[in-house]
Order: C-alpha cells, then structure tokens, then sequence
C-alpha cells in the first residue's frame, strides 16, 4: 500500500530545501550586486561563493548541482529536478520581494539596482546560440566539478576550495548560472525590464546549465559500457 503522507512529506521536505537554497543565492547575489556597483568585483565573487558553501554544508537542494545527475539516476529523479526547480524559483523571488521593498532597489541610487543594470547588460540581448553553447553551459560544467569534489573530495580545505573557486569563476566572469539568474530576473521584473525576454533568456539558461551539468557523469557512464 502506497503511503501517500510519507510521499507528501518527503516532496514538502525537498521543496522548502530548494526555497532555503534559492533565498541563500539570492542573499549572496544581493552582496554581489552591492559589491559591483561599488567596483569590488572580486570581493564580490568571493561574497558569491559564500552562497555555495552554505548550500553545500547543508545539503540544500540546489537545481543547478542536481540536475547533473539524472544520467546516473532512475527516471523519478526528475521528480526531484522539478520540486528543486521550483524551490529555487519561489526563494529567489521571495528575496528579490523582500529587497524591492529596501532602499538598496531605488533607481539610479540604490546599490542593488545599480548593480542588477550591470549584470543584465551582459545577459540580455544575447543571442541562442552564445546561451546554450556559450555562458550557461560551461557553468553548468563548472558548478557540478565543484559540487562533485565537494562531495568526492577527502580533505576539507579541497571540498570549501572547490566550492568558492567554482563560484568565483562563475560570479567573475559573468557566466549564466540559473539560480542566481532566477533572483536577477525576479529582480529585474520590477522595474522596466520585459518579462516574456527574461523568461525566454532564463530557459535558454536552464538547456544550458542542465546539460553542461550532465556532459561529464554521461562521459564517465560512457567510459564505464566502453570498459565492460
């Protein structure tokens, strides 16, 4: 007999896991912003990595660093995909709510809004081909090397190393990760900006990340047949 209660609870579980993870990003991208409008980039990206290391220490479900692994799951992992999916999506645009009401969202003076035209610059207007192949898909690479020696790795300066390194690269140069673009655009959403773009943009991004993500596991579970 299906026990549909523990079923219930284990999704509620899993889902406000992934709201926690997406509220975590959006703190640590609200830092960032902060940290670009006053040209303190690489303390930015540190700050950023912060946010990883978090998700990683405690287990939050992060869809950008579970989505690598549908190639070495069952099909119902998907199920698990999808609840942290839309955790993120509802944490970030809880914060992103949250910051609109502060003085850091004012146009033009706010250290927010100052630095969310900065990062929009460089993630509008750009065409399929650059999401997919480009930004979004080596981070997805990039997030689940880091995740993964997070994991893996034995000594514990290797596991955080991997965490902020992974963040950093990602923060600084500008690469397409989507939960932190979850926050960008939810934040985007409240001034000016066109929403049918932002959400095209943002599952341009979700090809991207998730089959980045997924490129290695399926090399090594390839590797794996080959060797048998």
């Amino acid at each position: 007999m299906i026990n549909y209660k523990m079923i219930i609870n284990k999704f509620l579980k899993q889902f406000i896991n992934a709201l926690i993870a997406g509220m975590i990003i959006s703190i640590a991208c609200v830092m960032y912003l902060c940290c670009i409008s006053m040209n303190y980039k690489i303390l930015g990206g540190f700050i950023f990595g912060l946010g990883f290391l978090f998700i990683g220490l405690y287990g939050y479900e992060f869809f950008s660093q579970k989505i690598g692994y549908v190639v070495e799951n069952k099909f119902i992992y998907i199920i698990d995909c999808l609840i942290a999916f839309i955790g993120n999506f509802v944490g970030t645009w809880l914060i992103a709510l949250i910051v609109k009401m502060t003085s850091l969202a004012d146009v033009g003076t706010g250290f927010v809004s100052l630095g969310l035209e900065s990062v929009l610059s460089s993630r509008i207007g750009n065409g399929l081909v650059f999401d997919f192949m480009g930004k979004s898909l080596i981070s997805g690479i990039v997030i689940y090397l880091a995740f993964n020696t997070y994991k893996k790795a034995e000594q514990p300066i290797a596991r955080f190393l991997s965490l902020f390194i992974g963040a950093f690269v990602i923060s600084l140069l500008g690469f397409d990760e989507l939960v932190s673009d979850m926050f960008y655009f939810n934040m985007a959403c409240f001034y000016d900006y066109n929403y049918g773009e932002l959400f095209a943009k943002l599952m341009y991004i979700l090809i991207g990340n998730s089959f980045g993500a997924m490129i290695i596991p399926l090399l090594r579970k390839v590797k794996g047949v080959l060797k048998s």
